[in-house]
């Protein structure tokens, strides 16, 4: 009786060694994961710091860029918008110019020893610019000539517009002959509607000096250029 009992007790010793083992080593798997976890959290934490603390500074350089900008006319070129106008178009558009963009989903692709800086900023900058670019992908030279459309984003053109285009048209030489100077104005006008271009041609009439200007079409339908022509030779000009 006391061999059975003896041996019924290490039996039972053996199970709890057996038990205390599976609870040690299950133990220590938890340990371990949870160090990988805490290695992991400690990684994705100073990933986030450092992926918002760039977009920070990203911000504070950009704007600074842009309380520096200027719209003013350059010498052969006329700006048809003015900073604060600009401004408060994008600032009205805020939400849609920021849904384009998934701060979240571009951290999850963010890795702090493997992703270029330059590489996110420029991700971040071409979904910028290709929703601002779908704001104003309505425009069009020739209907804001026309006033038939009113653009937001633009300043509303008056006199004043015609006035500088008819400046930068005089010729930028002096010449004894002036017989036969012209000018050709380049404009999307859709030769296809006959009524659109007789509008252009009489606001033509009415808003450029002589000589009047000869209309010309063009695919480009963001611009209007104004060419100058002079017949004469080169011994009768003088800079």
């Amino acid at each position: 009786m006391e061999i059975d009992a003896v041996v019924m007790e290490i039996e039972r010793l053996k199970r709890a060694a057996e038990e205390a083992q599976i609870e040690f080593y299950t133990a220590g798997i938890v340990v371990d994961e949870t160090l990988t976890l805490r290695l992991e959290l400690d990684e994705r934490y100073r990933s986030l710091v450092n992926y918002n603390k760039n977009l920070v500074q990203w911000y504070k350089e950009d704007k600074e860029r842009i309380a520096c900008q200027t719209f003013k006319d350059e010498q052969m070129f006329i700006k048809i918008t003015e900073k604060g106008v600009i401004d408060r178009y994008f600032e009205d558009n805020r939400s849609i110019i920021c849904g384009n963009i998934d701060f979240v989903d571009e951290f999850k692709r963010y890795k702090l020893d493997t992703t270029p800086l330059r590489t996110l900023r420029t991700r971040l900058e071409k979904r910028t610019r290709d929703t601002l670019e779908g704001l104003i992908a309505d425009f069009s030279m020739r209907d804001y000539i026309l006033q038939t459309k009113e653009y937001p984003y633009l300043i509303n053109h008056s006199d004043e517009l015609f006035d500088k285009l008819n400046n930068l048209a005089e010729p930028a030489v002096r010449c004894n002959i002036v017989e036969g100077i012209g000018k050709l104005l380049t404009i999307n006008h859709d030769v296809n509607d006959p009524e659109v271009a007789k509008n252009l041609r009489d606001v033509c009439t009415q808003k450029f000096t002589s000589p009047l200007p000869q209309l010309l079409d063009t695919s480009d339908v963001d611009a209007l250029t104004v060419f100058v022509t002079m017949p004469c030779a080169i011994d009768n000009l003088k800079l």
